[in-house]
């Protein structure tokens, strides 16, 4: 189950893909395209949408597959790409010519098989290219926010109360623009700070940073959930901290997880 849930699509890269069909099908319909003008705008809006969708989904689904199998391995997206491109060209072609036998493409009268494929070349390798390029930025954001997670020491030392800091063991300390909120055991308090800045006022040992804006006591920790792709923490007051997914093996090596 954990590598099905690895090699599946992130909630970011299907809410853009989302989107993706949306434009794609409002623009095509608008545009009149596959010589549809002779139709209405409700039929042309479902039949792209239908479309659109059979290559995108099958698409996002292949590329599962091919991850599943061990084709195309972390790292080595491209081959995963053209594999998936490979497989849904010749699919999405089937079936939009099946389409022309129902009523929603019927004004099109059947192609010869060969010279409907190079045809529908073009739009279904663009849409693919699209969704590339939204996993793409995707990877490369998650990879910005994990590069940020870094192992912290723990708790901050009793601190000057001249100095703002609070006195007593720090059990979190969460990032707000240029501000740090920390919980301790006297309480909550904002300090106008850096985490870094955090870090250096710290003994070494009894914590972690687990996210870019997360550094978590281990004694604040009351257990950790799975919930999809992703893990958190539940602290000791219920409130719940998002892993970053470059810390999760760190995590579980320090017997967190």
């Amino acid at each position: 189950m954990s590598k099905f849930l690895q090699a599946c699509p992130s909630r970011r890269v299907l809410l853009q893909t989302g989107l993706l069909v949306l434009a794609l099908s409002l623009i095509q319909t608008a545009s009149g395209g596959f010589d549809s003008d002779d139709v209405s705008f409700a039929h042309r809006l479902v039949l792209w949408t239908v479309v659109v969708c059979l290559v995108a989904g099958q698409f996002l689904a292949i590329m599962v597959l091919v991850r599943l199998s061990g084709l195309a391995q972390a790292g080595r997206r491209w081959p995963a790409w053209l594999i998936a491109f490979a497989g849904v060209w010749p699919l999405v072609t089937l079936q939009v010519e099946a389409l022309k036998r129902t009523p929603l493409l019927s004004y099109q009268a059947p192609d010869p098989l060969l010279d409907f494929a190079l045809f529908m070349a073009p739009g279904i390798a663009f849409i693919c290219g699209l969704i590339v390029l939204i996993e793409i930025q995707a990877e490369r954001q998650r990879r910005r926010e994990d590069e940020q997670a870094s192992w912290v020491p723990a708790p901050l030392e009793d601190a000057d109360p001249g100095e703002g800091w609070p006195a007593g063991t720090i059990l979190s300390i969460e990032t707000q623009d240029h501000y740090l909120s920390l919980t301790s055991d006297h309480g909550q308090h904002l300090v106008r700070a850096t985490m870094s800045e955090a870090i250096a006022r710290t003994r070494p040992g009894s914590g972690m940073r687990v996210h870019r804006s997360w550094w978590v006591a281990r004694e604040a920790v009351a257990r950790t959930e799975r919930r999809g792709r992703d893990h958190v923490l539940i602290l000791v007051d219920d409130r719940v901290v998002p892993i970053a997914r470059g810390r999760v093996d760190q995590l579980k090596q320090a017997g967190w997880l």
